[in-house]
């Protein structure tokens, strides 16, 4: 693949997700192979860290998944006033303290830089515009480098097309969880995906884990 960088800015609002949408990511997680890997099984935390060395204080995965929920309902003005605080705290520890220079001035939350696998579902239901049409349905592994409230950044050899709809499948305590998300830049052999809205559950990718002894 072409070392040349490409990039799309994508606002959250113009990236609804839809029935036809939510059906291709319910039947992708279905038929999925039972044998592939979608991730690492985390039954603690992972460890998340800023630039400086400093640790996320919390479980990040677990913040995310909940801070997007939240912030969901509260777009659709469906929040409980008692769930508001919560949100505040969640994008509080998920935002930091905004950098005066660099690139990371303009981001809106923090990027931590982690390691761990995840899985890529691609589908053509999914991307029905006309220059996707010879995209073709997929499923593959990608190692998680960083990862903020707002998506991930991930490194895989696996060809894939900025703009693109995919769902990314990753654990979360003992649950699997799909995202759905947009490709926003391809570099090399690393990309960048946005989170298009808030995360919900993989029906018949994995079993619970078992409770610790």
């Amino acid at each position: 693949m072409s070392s040349q960088a490409f990039a799309i800015h994508l606002p959250e609002s113009l990236l609804p997700i839809t029935p036809q949408i939510l059906s291709a990511a319910e039947q992708m997680s279905c038929a999925a192979n039972e044998g592939a890997m979608i991730a690492e099984q985390h039954s603690v935390p992972i460890a998340a860290a800023m630039p400086d060395g400093s640790l996320y204080d919390g479980d990040l995965l677990s913040d995310v998944v909940e801070y997007r929920g939240l912030r969901n309902r509260e777009l659709r003005r469906e929040l409980e006033t008692n769930k508001k605080v919560r949100l505040h705290d969640l994008e509080r520890a998920l935002r930091g303290v905004r950098s005066s220079s660099g690139p990371a001035r303009l981001r809106a939350f923090h990027r931590y830089e982690c390691s761990f696998t995840a899985e890529v579902q691609i589908s053509r239901e999914a991307n029905p515009a006309p220059e996707h049409k010879d995209l073709e349905d997929g499923v593959f592994t990608v190692q998680v480098v960083d990862v903020s409230a707002g998506g991930l950044k991930a490194d895989s050899t696996h060809p894939v097309i900025p703009g693109v709809l995919a769902f990314v499948v990753l654990s979360v305590g003992r649950e699997a969880i799909t995202f759905p998300a947009r490709i926003a830049w391809v570099r090399s052999d690393s990309f960048g995906l946005m989170f298009a809205g808030a995360a919900g559950s993989a029906p018949g990718k994995h079993a619970p884990l078992p409770e610790p002894t």
